[in-house]
């Protein structure tokens, strides 16, 4: 039982062994969610796998990657997340820009939403299913930020386009973030991507591999595209960004 919510195994097989490379893959639970004032008690049944995790059950990546955006995102603040899983670091997004502030999530896996829109309930939280194309009808400069997870195709066609709809909704000195699991070759590449939408006045910073080999790629708008570049000064103690500059032209445009 987790905040009211009761989680029931259907196997008797721990979940670190089911999910192991000797295990099924699979483990599957009855979940009952408790009535609010919108709904009636719910039920339905949960797959977690090694791509599907629910922080309720066993740790998630996605809150310990984002604890990490503390102080960039901000109180107020409108932001739109690409491949959300099961919903943990949306929340984690939602304490961040407090009531004031909103978070728009989305990913293709529909069993995931189904969970996340039953188990968190925050006001300024919503969940979509789909991808970057949900963004088609948005205003340009939309959003403060934008965060995609492991969100990115293997066609270089598909991860251009979504970086220019991404890049379209994101206001003037606000940014992207690219959490992806890449080799160290592949980084390059997918930094050229980037400048490739973005633009030169655009500063883009590369944090160093994390253990499971998920590279941090943070994108800098300019407050004004294409006359005043504005990035993170080099000199700057507290520019919570800038790690690793990759040839996007000087800090400060």
């Amino acid at each position: 039982m987790v905040e009211g919510v009761r989680y029931r195994e259907r196997t008797r097989d721990p979940l670190r062994r089911a999910l192991s490379r000797r295990g099924t893959g699979v483990k599957e639970y009855d979940v009952r969610f408790p009535a609010t004032a919108r709904r009636k008690r719910t039920t339905m049944l949960i797959r977690c796998t090694n791509e599907r995790r629910f922080a309720d059950i066993g740790p998630t990546r996605r809150p310990s990657l984002y604890d990490g955006l503390e102080g960039v995102v901000r109180p107020g603040m409108r932001l739109f997340e690409v491949g959300c899983s099961t919903g943990a670091g949306s929340v984690r997004l939602c304490e961040m820009v407090g009531p004031s502030g909103g978070v728009v999530s989305v990913d293709r896996d529909r069993e995931s939403i189904r969970y996340a829109r039953l188990r968190y309930l925050e006001p300024q939280l919503a969940f979509e299913i789909g991808g970057v194309e949900t963004l088609v009808g948005e205003l340009e400069g939309a959003f403060d930020g934008a965060i995609a997870v492991d969100a990115l195709e293997p066609d270089d066609d598909v991860t251009r386009s979504a970086f220019e709809e991404l890049w379209r909704v994101i206001r003037p000195g606000g940014w992207l973030i690219v959490f992806q699991r890449v080799l160290p070759a592949e980084v390059d590449r997918l930094v050229g991507s980037l400048k490739a939408v973005c633009g030169e006045d655009a500063t883009i910073q590369v944090g160093s591999p994390l253990a499971d080999a998920t590279v941090r790629i943070v994108v800098q708008r300019p407050i004004v595209d294409s006359i005043v570049g504005v990035g993170p000064d080099e000199d700057e103690p507290d520019d919570p960004w800038w790690e690793t500059p990759r040839d996007a032209g000087p800090p400060g445009g």
